[in-house]
């Protein structure tokens, strides 16, 4: 349990709903977690305006401050929302000047990506630093500020906020400033920036162990309190409901897959060519898909559903037969949907690129359902093996579905470890 100490916590996160990012959402559920347990929460974010949120709606205990993005995101953001509107509510006219401006903004800010550092959210620290200026005027006093990465001003900022409140610090980095992922000519420049993050805050917390270790191999100086391992987690207050908010296909092997996939760092494109050729299988797909994927389009066999509301998807999860898992190229993250999927007590099916991918070991350490190699043959060797098991009835053989082994992972356990962690930088 966590320790028996109230807290004042301000958390820097310019991702939060009704932004449904995996970090917005991390700092949904343990900022609610925080309320819960007795804390009080203040929340220093972004004002982004969306025609259609897909979050869950803030939880009430906590205070949230928002302020503009800044002048180049926040504006673009603005604009998307009037043609937002104006295609609902005019003509497919306004609908094609949304999508020509949606490209011009995509290539308008990787060019600024390139020229500011770290990249184009940092406009941001003007507002937010105006934001955190007025609440210590006001005699606000936190006992713990909390930065939350990704972007990396909102690191910047609560280094800032350490000295006007006199606070210690805890940088949420999640996963490490510098990653594979990054461009390779502003890696050198990430790593600086990483080495000096880690110098000024009290404390940071990670989501895997392996990320652990290679900051500490990375850097000499390390915060004084250390670094604490708090990985994703899963909402374990939520209740199931009787049906599901789409209909599976009766008499198939029903496999599902909510979040994001990305051609460049996680891309299952021989899966989705094994589903293809099946006539006994359906994959469905709830949520964004970042590059080209030939196969989702040739096939009657796998249905897009696009970005769903984010109790929806995890409604949908309780329904599938099949639960779809896809491990990044890299072998420094797990995809914080994972957790979710434990939540939800159905059977997993992690296809992995890296022989190194941390997810296998989880996966078949929870009994809860099997790891194979993104090739041809492993797909569809998988894909034989899965339909005949659900054919007999018996594709949960084996497996351990129960929540007694997934407890440790959800949120709840999450925000008591991050507090502990809290406390012990207090003192």
């Amino acid at each position: 349990m966590a320790p028996a100490v109230n807290m004042e916590i301000l958390l820097i996160a310019y991702e939060y709903p009704p932004i449904c990012s995996a970090q917005a959402l991390r700092w949904h559920y343990l900022s609610a977690e925080f309320v819960r347990m007795g804390h009080r929460v203040t929340v220093i974010t972004t004002d982004f305006r969306l025609c259609n949120s897909l979050a869950p709606p803030v939880d009430p205990g906590v205070r949230v401050l928002r302020c503009f993005p800044g002048p180049f995101v926040g504006g673009a953001n603005r604009i998307e929302r009037w043609l937002g509107h104006a295609g609902a509510g005019r003509s497919s006219g306004a609908s094609a000047s949304g999508r020509l401006m949606a490209r011009l903004y995509r290539g308008a800010r990787r060019a600024m990506d390139h020229l500011i550092f770290p990249d184009v959210r940092s406009e941001w620290l003007i507002f937010a630093g105006s934001s955190m200026r007025r609440l210590a005027r006001s005699g606000y006093s936190p006992d713990l500020v909390i930065g939350s990465h990704e972007p990396a001003i909102d690191l910047q900022l609560a280094i800032m906020a350490k000295r006007w409140f006199r606070a210690p610090v805890m940088a949420d980095l999640g996963d490490p400033i510098d990653t594979v992922y990054s461009p390779r000519w502003r890696r050198r420049f990430d790593r600086r920036y990483e080495g000096y993050v880690l110098s000024h805050v009290d404390g940071a917390t990670v989501t895997l162990e392996n990320v652990k270790h290679r900051l500490a191999t990375r850097h000499a100086r390390l915060p004084a309190g250390g670094i604490e391992v708090v990985p994703q987690g899963f909402d374990d207050r939520r209740t199931a409901l009787a049906a599901p908010v789409f209909r599976f296909c009766p008499n198939r092997l029903n496999i599902l897959f909510t979040g994001t996939l990305y051609e460049k760092f996680r891309n299952p494109s021989a899966f989705i060519d094994a589903v293809s050729r099946r006539s006994d299988v359906k994959l469905w797909i709830a949520g964004n898909i970042v590059g080209n994927f030939p196969a989702l389009r040739r096939s009657e066999n796998i249905r897009v559903l696009g970005p769903l509301k984010h109790r929806e998807a995890l409604e949908a999860q309780d329904f599938a037969d099949v639960l779809l898992s896809v491990g990044n190229r890299q072998s420094e993250q797990i995809p914080g949907k994972i957790y979710e999927y434990l939540g939800s007590k159905r059977p997993i099916l992690h296809v992995y690129s890296h022989h190194l991918d941390p997810t296998c070991k989880l996966i078949r350490e929870a009994q809860r359902g099997w790891n194979v190699r993104s090739d041809a043959e492993s797909s569809a060797a998988i894909l034989d093996k899965l339909i005949e098991s659900h054919r007999e009835g018996l594709l949960e053989h084996g497996l351990d579905l129960t929540l007694s082994q997934a407890e440790k992972f959800s949120w709840r356990a999450r925000a008591e470890r991050m507090v502990r962690f809290g406390v012990r930088l207090r003192n």
